[in-house]
């Protein structure tokens, strides 16, 4: 009996190692999304090199990773940069996304970049929004960690930033109807 779950358990981290086990899928879909220009469905598995696209402002998807932590894109078009079970990169190139993400161990990490910054998160919940003119990021639990050429920040809870092409900003308190935005798109998630 030790024999065979010792087995299964060294066939479990070959198939993560060759990325067998998806790392993450998505969960809901609401309109119209692709996945490299090809029509997604629930269940479909992400991965490192994919281009997610979301047509309208309205239309989203979660995504649940196997980790444990939880996204919701919404009208947003997002390059997978990196993808491993310790490892998330996204670039977020427009549109909106909604990140929970558990606590991280040393060895892990969990980064957002934009046109303007890199965002790493340590485990938390916030809210980040691209358009051609700057960033937004409100952080409902937690802090996030904003780099932005040779400055950085680090933003806590219940604060936001904007940030442009010629500045980091500073954070200031969010407004509450921003919190409660946010903390209802996470209540759905949950």
């Amino acid at each position: 009996m030790k024999l065979f779950f010792l087995c299964a358990f060294f066939s479990l981290s070959t198939a993560f190692a060759q990325g067998i086990v998806a790392v993450a899928n998505i969960t809901k879909i609401q309109g119209a999304a692709t996945i490299n220009n090809e029509p997604v469905e629930v269940g479909h598995e992400i991965t490192a090199g994919t281009i997610i696209k979301l047509a309208k402002k309205g239309d989203y998807l979660d995504i649940k990773f196997q980790n444990g932590h939880k996204m919701r894109l919404m009208g947003a078009t997002v390059k997978v940069t990196d993808l491993t079970p310790k490892s998330t990169v996204m670039e977020l190139v427009t549109g909106t996304i909604y990140a929970w993400t558990n606590k991280l161990t040393n060895n892990e990490r969990f980064r957002v970049k934009t046109k303007w910054a890199s965002f790493a998160v340590r485990g938390t919940k916030f809210y980040l929004e691209e358009n051609k003119k700057e960033s937004y990021l409100c952080v409902c639990e937690g802090m996030v960690h904003v780099e932005k050429d040779n400055a950085a920040v680090d933003v806590e809870k219940d604060f936001d930033l904007y940030l442009s092409k010629k500045e980091l900003g500073k954070p200031i308190k969010a407004k509450a109807n921003m919190r409660k935005v946010c903390n209802d798109v996470f209540a759905e998630l949950n």
